[in-house]
């Protein structure tokens, strides 16, 4: 047991190392606690530390704890501020990390709330959090030091020694003249250089340590057949350059979703910006081809940039498989040759893309 102290308001506490224990793991496939979903951004979720929670059994006379906090799965950069659960949030982080970045671990050492709880701040995104205790704090029996005594009443002085006599003082000789210097010496003979010892035999070569243990392995990354988790945002390019065929027909373009959707698209879910003049514009898509944003369950389509295209003609619906793909009708506009010979011109379309799993 080791005792910290702290002057002035704080108060002296004993620290108790203990078997790590699992006080929450949000993630739903690893579940530890009462919550198993991601901390949403500016969401300061609470987690009660005394008592028998998860994997962890700490007593009600804790006052803080030091842990292992590790953020997984980030749909965003963000950071976690870990707090008392009844204090303001105290604009600090404790971890940082970057958008589907890998596992982020920090040792936090946090004091209790009056209940025994803490809270755990999100700023931007979806995160899970893994909270490991390793050690607990209780206040200290030691008190602060206690005012000094009086001071005791002086002893007795002993008997006074009995002094020498003093021998007469002599009188100071009169200096005498500095001396002149003697002439220097002759320089000694070199002596002879020793016989070099031989050379001492080597060491017996020690024997090779044991390899330690391999780590865990990570978390699988994320695939193109693993379903889109809710609430992620997928963004894309599509990008159209044909030279004109002088026909009316339509020429169809279809993009992959990078994961599977986790409900089927209809033909209402996928449509083009509200400023588009798209046959199918939709007020809900209200991104930018620069930054495409779609709300939960919809795919929002982004024009950049488009020539010989009639863009009032043009829609755009699920794919033929309709959680993995969507497609674009585009209808040009140009069916006059402009020159010699069958040449009707360049057709293009580039936009940009955006779906948001419900």
């Amino acid at each position: 047991m080791w005792v910290a102290n702290a002057s002035g308001a704080g108060t002296s506490s004993s620290y108790v190392p203990i078997v790590p224990c699992r006080l929450a793991d949000t993630r739903p496939e690893t579940n530890v606690g009462t919550r198993s979903t991601q901390i949403v951004a500016g969401e300061s979720a609470i987690f009660q530390v005394t008592g028998s929670n998860g994997g962890c059994n700490i007593p009600a006379s804790a006052t803080g704890i030091a842990s292992n906090v590790t953020a997984a799965n980030p749909t965003a950069t963000s950071f976690l501020a870990v707090f008392p659960a009844d204090a303001a949030f105290p604009n600090v982080s404790n971890l940082n990390w970057a958008a589907m970045g890998p596992p982020v671990p920090n040792q936090v050492t946090v004091a209790l709330s009056a209940g025994g709880a803490i809270k755990a701040f999100n700023h931007s995104g979806g995160v899970d959090v893994i909270i490991d205790i390793v050690g607990y704090y209780v206040p200290s029996n030691s008190g602060p030091q206690g005012p000094a005594g009086l001071t005791g009443a002086q002893g007795a002085a002993g008997a006074a020694g009995t002094n020498g006599t003093n021998g007469v003082a002599g009188l100071n000789g009169t200096p005498g003249a500095a001396g002149t210097n003697g002439l220097a010496g002759a320089p000694g003979v070199a002596g002879a250089n020793g016989t070099p010892g031989v050379a001492g035999t080597n060491g017996v070569d020690g024997t090779n340590g044991t390899n330690g243990t391999n780590g865990t392995n990570g978390a699988r990354g994320f695939s193109a057949w693993d379903t889109i988790p809710t609430g992620v945002t997928v963004t894309g390019t599509i990008t159209y350059d044909s030279h004109l065929s002088g026909n009316a027909w339509n020429d169809i373009v279809t993009v992959d979703l990078p994961g599977v959707a986790p409900v089927a698209l209809t033909l209402a879910d996928v449509n083009f910006d509200a400023n588009s003049g798209a046959l199918d514009a939709d007020a809900t898509c209200t991104g930018t081809a620069a930054a495409p944003t779609a709300p939960p369950g919809k795919v929002c389509i982004y024009l950049d940039s488009f020539d010989n295209v009639d863009i009032a003609n043009t829609s755009a619906e699920q794919g033929l498989l309709d959680t993995r793909s969507i497609s674009i009708a585009i209808t040009p506009s140009l069916l006059v040759p402009i020159g010699p010979g069958p040449d009707y011109g360049d057709e293009y379309l580039f936009a940009s893309w955006a779906y948001t799993a419900p």
